[in-house]
Protein backbone atom coordinates (compact mmCIF):
# COMPACT_ATOMS: atom_id res chain seq x y z
CA UNK A 1 0.00 0.00 0.00
CA UNK A 2 3.39 2.45 -0.46
CA UNK A 3 1.58 4.89 -2.69
CA UNK A 4 4.15 8.07 -4.09
CA UNK A 5 2.91 11.16 -5.82
CA UNK A 6 4.04 10.04 -9.65
CA UNK A 7 6.57 7.91 -10.38
CA UNK A 8 10.37 8.99 -10.30
CA UNK A 9 12.73 8.90 -13.73
CA UNK A 10 15.74 9.22 -13.09
CA UNK A 11 18.69 9.63 -15.94
CA UNK A 12 21.66 7.94 -15.80
CA UNK A 13 25.02 9.96 -18.11
CA UNK A 14 27.46 7.70 -18.77
CA UNK A 15 30.77 9.36 -17.17
CA UNK A 16 33.43 10.11 -20.08
CA UNK A 17 36.19 7.88 -19.95
CA UNK A 18 39.79 9.46 -19.49
CA UNK A 19 41.10 7.01 -22.49
CA UNK A 20 39.12 9.38 -25.12
CA UNK A 21 41.25 12.23 -24.09
CA UNK A 22 44.08 9.98 -25.43
CA UNK A 23 42.38 10.19 -28.90
CA UNK A 24 41.91 14.17 -28.95
CA UNK A 25 45.46 14.42 -28.42
CA UNK A 26 46.41 12.33 -31.15
CA UNK A 27 43.69 13.70 -33.47
CA UNK A 28 45.43 16.29 -35.47
CA UNK A 29 48.35 13.83 -36.46
CA UNK A 30 46.64 11.27 -37.00
CA UNK A 31 44.92 13.35 -40.26
CA UNK A 32 48.32 14.25 -41.02
CA UNK A 33 49.92 10.59 -40.35
CA UNK A 34 47.68 7.79 -40.03
CA UNK A 35 50.44 5.36 -39.09
CA UNK A 36 52.90 7.44 -36.76
CA UNK A 37 49.39 8.94 -35.17
CA UNK A 38 47.58 5.36 -34.41
CA UNK A 39 51.32 3.58 -32.72
CA UNK A 40 51.20 6.79 -30.50
CA UNK A 41 47.55 6.10 -29.76
CA UNK A 42 48.32 2.76 -28.72
CA UNK A 43 51.25 3.56 -27.04
CA UNK A 44 49.58 5.64 -24.63
CA UNK A 45 46.67 3.64 -24.13
CA UNK A 46 49.21 1.26 -22.60
CA UNK A 47 51.01 3.52 -20.63
CA UNK A 48 47.27 4.06 -19.52
CA UNK A 49 46.01 0.94 -18.50
CA UNK A 50 49.08 -1.12 -17.21
CA UNK A 51 48.89 1.02 -14.14
CA UNK A 52 45.18 0.44 -13.75
CA UNK A 53 45.59 -3.28 -14.43
CA UNK A 54 48.88 -3.72 -11.96
CA UNK A 55 46.83 -1.89 -8.95
CA UNK A 56 43.51 -3.51 -9.78
CA UNK A 57 45.24 -7.03 -9.48
CA UNK A 58 47.86 -6.16 -6.41
CA UNK A 59 44.27 -4.29 -4.87
CA UNK A 60 42.78 -7.43 -5.26
CA UNK A 61 45.05 -9.95 -3.99
CA UNK A 62 45.43 -7.79 -0.59
CA UNK A 63 41.48 -6.86 -0.45
CA UNK A 64 39.11 -10.03 -0.55
CA UNK A 65 35.45 -9.88 0.59
CA UNK A 66 35.31 -9.23 4.50
CA UNK A 67 33.44 -11.60 6.75
CA UNK A 68 30.79 -10.71 9.02
CA UNK A 69 30.73 -10.78 12.73
CA UNK A 70 27.21 -10.57 14.41
CA UNK A 71 27.73 -7.57 17.40
CA UNK A 72 24.51 -5.74 18.60
CA UNK A 73 21.17 -6.37 17.82
CA UNK A 74 18.62 -3.46 18.38
CA UNK A 75 15.30 -4.65 19.38
CA UNK A 76 12.67 -3.13 18.04
CA UNK A 77 9.81 -4.38 19.83
CA UNK A 78 9.52 -4.06 23.63
CA UNK A 79 6.56 -5.04 26.34
CA UNK A 80 5.87 -1.48 27.17
CA UNK A 81 2.67 0.12 25.88
CA UNK A 82 0.92 3.41 25.65
CA UNK A 83 -2.31 4.40 26.25
CA UNK A 84 -3.37 3.26 23.11
CA UNK A 85 -1.96 -0.22 23.85
CA UNK A 86 0.44 0.54 20.53
CA UNK A 87 4.18 -0.49 21.26
CA UNK A 88 5.92 2.50 22.84
CA UNK A 89 8.12 3.93 20.05
CA UNK A 90 5.40 2.84 17.27
CA UNK A 91 3.19 4.99 15.44
CA UNK A 92 -0.19 4.39 12.86
CA UNK A 93 0.79 4.26 9.35
CA UNK A 94 -2.46 5.16 7.52
CA UNK A 95 -3.28 6.60 4.19
CA UNK A 96 -5.13 9.45 2.92
CA UNK A 97 -7.20 7.03 0.63
CA UNK A 98 -8.46 4.77 2.88
CA UNK A 99 -10.80 5.44 5.49
CA UNK A 100 -11.05 1.63 7.52
CA UNK A 101 -7.99 1.12 9.58
CA UNK A 102 -6.08 -2.03 10.71
CA UNK A 103 -6.79 -2.90 14.58
CA UNK A 104 -3.06 -3.06 16.25
CA UNK A 105 -2.71 -4.26 20.04
CA UNK A 106 0.82 -5.25 22.10
CA UNK A 107 0.00 -8.57 23.69
CA UNK A 108 2.08 -10.60 25.54
CA UNK A 109 2.40 -14.33 24.57
CA UNK A 110 4.48 -16.91 26.48
CA UNK A 111 6.23 -13.92 28.32
CA UNK A 112 6.96 -12.35 25.01
CA UNK A 113 5.40 -8.95 23.62
CA UNK A 114 3.58 -9.62 19.97
CA UNK A 115 1.82 -7.35 17.81
CA UNK A 116 -1.58 -8.52 17.06
CA UNK A 117 -3.56 -7.38 13.30
CA UNK A 118 -6.62 -7.63 12.50
CA UNK A 119 -7.96 -6.15 9.13
CA UNK A 120 -11.56 -6.09 7.90
CA UNK A 121 -11.84 -4.66 4.62
CA UNK A 122 -9.06 -2.17 5.63
CA UNK A 123 -5.40 -0.83 5.73
CA UNK A 124 -3.18 0.40 7.48
CA UNK A 125 0.56 -0.11 9.46
CA UNK A 126 2.39 0.53 12.16
CA UNK A 127 5.90 2.18 12.25
CA UNK A 128 8.75 2.24 13.95
CA UNK A 129 10.93 5.22 12.89
CA UNK A 130 14.98 4.78 12.59
CA UNK A 131 17.60 6.42 11.57
CA UNK A 132 20.07 4.24 11.17
CA UNK A 133 22.73 2.96 8.72
CA UNK A 134 21.80 -0.07 6.78
CA UNK A 135 25.71 -0.85 6.46
CA UNK A 136 25.96 -1.42 10.27
CA UNK A 137 22.76 -2.89 11.03
CA UNK A 138 22.20 -5.07 7.63
CA UNK A 139 20.33 -7.98 9.43
CA UNK A 140 17.20 -7.89 10.20
CA UNK A 141 14.93 -10.78 11.75
CA UNK A 142 11.66 -11.15 13.09
CA UNK A 143 9.31 -13.87 13.70
CA UNK A 144 5.25 -14.27 12.59
CA UNK A 145 2.09 -16.42 12.09
CA UNK A 146 -1.02 -15.81 10.07
CA UNK A 147 -4.59 -17.25 10.75
CA UNK A 148 -5.11 -17.45 7.18
CA UNK A 149 -3.97 -16.13 3.71
CA UNK A 150 -6.12 -13.76 1.47
CA UNK A 151 -7.91 -15.83 -1.13
CA UNK A 152 -8.08 -13.06 -3.85
CA UNK A 153 -5.11 -11.77 -2.86
CA UNK A 154 -2.53 -11.39 -6.11
CA UNK A 155 0.41 -9.39 -5.62
CA UNK A 156 0.87 -8.69 -9.47
CA UNK A 157 -2.44 -6.37 -9.84
CA UNK A 158 -3.16 -3.83 -7.76
CA UNK A 159 -6.94 -5.07 -6.42
CA UNK A 160 -4.81 -8.07 -4.69
CA UNK A 161 -2.42 -5.93 -3.14
CA UNK A 162 -3.24 -7.14 0.13
CA UNK A 163 -1.61 -9.64 2.60
CA UNK A 164 -2.25 -10.99 5.64
CA UNK A 165 1.28 -10.12 6.67
CA UNK A 166 4.08 -8.13 5.64
CA UNK A 167 7.17 -6.39 6.71
CA UNK A 168 7.98 -3.02 5.46
CA UNK A 169 11.65 -1.46 5.45
CA UNK A 170 11.85 2.22 4.54
CA UNK A 171 15.11 3.96 2.79
CA UNK A 172 15.57 7.58 3.72
CA UNK A 173 14.75 9.87 0.41
CA UNK A 174 18.18 12.84 0.28
CA UNK A 175 17.12 15.43 -1.76
CA UNK A 176 21.06 16.54 -1.43
CA UNK A 177 21.93 13.36 -3.74
CA UNK A 178 19.09 13.99 -6.16
CA UNK A 179 19.00 15.28 -9.49
CA UNK A 180 16.78 18.03 -10.48
CA UNK A 181 14.35 15.96 -11.93
CA UNK A 182 13.79 13.77 -8.57
CA UNK A 183 13.95 16.30 -6.49
CA UNK A 184 11.06 17.87 -8.15
CA UNK A 185 8.87 15.53 -8.24
CA UNK A 186 9.98 14.49 -4.57
CA UNK A 187 8.96 18.19 -3.27
CA UNK A 188 5.58 18.31 -4.98
CA UNK A 189 4.86 14.49 -2.71
CA UNK A 190 6.19 16.50 0.43
CA UNK A 191 3.82 19.33 -0.55
CA UNK A 192 1.26 17.25 -0.76
CA UNK A 193 2.07 14.01 1.99
CA UNK A 194 3.69 16.93 4.82
CA UNK A 195 6.67 14.65 4.44
CA UNK A 196 9.12 13.23 1.72
CA UNK A 197 8.16 9.92 1.00
CA UNK A 198 10.70 6.74 1.46
CA UNK A 199 13.19 6.76 -1.21
CA UNK A 200 12.58 3.34 -1.58
CA UNK A 201 11.07 0.06 0.09
CA UNK A 202 11.55 -3.29 0.85
CA UNK A 203 8.72 -5.60 1.12
CA UNK A 204 8.69 -8.67 2.68
CA UNK A 205 5.23 -10.74 2.85
CA UNK A 206 3.64 -13.73 3.30
CA UNK A 207 2.52 -13.91 -0.24
CA UNK A 208 -0.39 -15.63 -1.24
CA UNK A 209 -0.45 -16.71 -5.14
CA UNK A 210 3.15 -16.03 -6.16
CA UNK A 211 5.85 -18.80 -4.81
CA UNK A 212 8.00 -18.62 -1.97
CA UNK A 213 11.12 -16.82 -3.00
CA UNK A 214 10.13 -14.79 -5.90
CA UNK A 215 10.68 -10.80 -6.01
CA UNK A 216 8.31 -8.45 -8.11
CA UNK A 217 7.99 -4.79 -7.87
CA UNK A 218 4.88 -3.54 -5.53
CA UNK A 219 1.39 -3.18 -7.96
CA UNK A 220 1.62 0.39 -7.77
CA UNK A 221 5.33 1.62 -7.90
CA UNK A 222 8.67 -0.21 -8.52
CA UNK A 223 9.37 2.31 -5.51
CA UNK A 224 8.80 -0.72 -3.58
CA UNK A 225 10.12 -4.58 -3.96
CA UNK A 226 8.97 -7.00 -2.95
CA UNK A 227 10.28 -10.07 -1.63
CA UNK A 228 7.82 -13.66 -0.94
CA UNK A 229 9.78 -14.85 2.04
CA UNK A 230 6.66 -16.99 2.87
CA UNK A 231 3.68 -18.00 0.38
CA UNK A 232 0.43 -20.18 0.82
CA UNK A 233 -1.12 -21.88 3.39
CA UNK A 234 0.94 -24.64 4.44
CA UNK A 235 2.32 -22.73 7.58
CA UNK A 236 -0.87 -21.55 8.54
CA UNK A 237 -0.92 -20.91 12.32
CA UNK A 238 2.52 -21.31 12.99
CA UNK A 239 5.44 -19.12 14.32
CA UNK A 240 7.87 -18.72 11.44
CA UNK A 241 11.11 -17.04 12.25
CA UNK A 242 12.87 -15.32 9.30
CA UNK A 243 15.99 -12.97 8.30
CA UNK A 244 16.84 -10.95 5.67
CA UNK A 245 20.14 -8.99 4.72
CA UNK A 246 18.54 -5.93 3.99
CA UNK A 247 21.47 -4.30 2.65
CA UNK A 248 22.01 -6.90 0.67
CA UNK A 249 18.43 -7.14 -0.94
CA UNK A 250 18.66 -3.33 -1.29
CA UNK A 251 21.51 -3.72 -3.28
CA UNK A 252 20.33 -6.22 -5.70
CA UNK A 253 16.69 -5.17 -5.91
CA UNK A 254 17.19 -1.52 -6.55
CA UNK A 255 20.57 -1.54 -7.98
CA UNK A 256 22.35 0.84 -5.48
CA UNK A 257 23.59 1.12 -2.17
CA UNK A 258 21.12 1.85 -0.09
CA UNK A 259 20.51 5.37 1.81
CA UNK A 260 19.99 5.54 5.64
CA UNK A 261 17.56 3.24 6.44
CA UNK A 262 14.33 5.44 8.25
CA UNK A 263 12.10 2.71 9.52
CA UNK A 264 10.40 -0.95 9.71
CA UNK A 265 6.68 -1.32 10.05
CA UNK A 266 4.32 -4.58 10.45
CA UNK A 267 0.97 -4.33 8.13
CA UNK A 268 -2.01 -6.88 7.84
CA UNK A 269 -4.15 -5.42 4.88
CA UNK A 270 -7.57 -6.37 2.89
CA UNK A 271 -8.68 -2.96 1.55
CA UNK A 272 -8.03 -3.64 -1.83
CA UNK A 273 -10.14 -7.51 -1.88
CA UNK A 274 -12.90 -6.52 0.84
CA UNK A 275 -11.17 -9.71 2.98
CA UNK A 276 -10.40 -9.88 6.61
CA UNK A 277 -7.06 -11.41 8.12
CA UNK A 278 -5.38 -11.13 11.33
CA UNK A 279 -1.53 -12.12 11.94
CA UNK A 280 1.27 -11.44 14.71
CA UNK A 281 3.86 -10.33 14.68
CA UNK A 282 7.48 -10.56 17.56
CA UNK A 283 11.01 -10.66 18.02
CA UNK A 284 11.66 -7.82 15.74
CA UNK A 285 15.73 -6.93 15.83
CA UNK A 286 18.14 -5.16 13.74
CA UNK A 287 21.61 -6.71 14.29
CA UNK A 288 24.36 -4.56 14.02
CA UNK A 289 27.53 -6.91 12.57
CA UNK A 290 31.63 -5.59 12.54
CA UNK A 291 34.08 -6.13 9.36
CA UNK A 292 36.08 -9.02 10.01
CA UNK A 293 39.87 -8.72 7.91
CA UNK A 294 41.48 -11.40 7.62
CA UNK A 295 44.85 -11.59 8.87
Amino acid sequence: MLRIAGSVIIHFFPKRLPVLDVFQVVSIQFRNDRKEALMKCAKRLYLFLIPWAISFIFLGSLSPRPSFALEESLRLLSDQTKEDDLPVGWQPLTFRSVSRHTEYKLIQEKSRPVIRAKSDRSASGLYRPLDLDPKVYPILSWCWKVDGIISKGDATKKKGDDYAARIYVTFKYDPDKSGFLERSLFRIAKMREGEYPPKGALNYIWANRIPKGKEISNAFTDRAQMVAVESGEEKVGQWVCEERNIYEDYLSLFGEDPPRLSGVAVMTDTDNTGESASAFYADLVLHRVTHKQPN
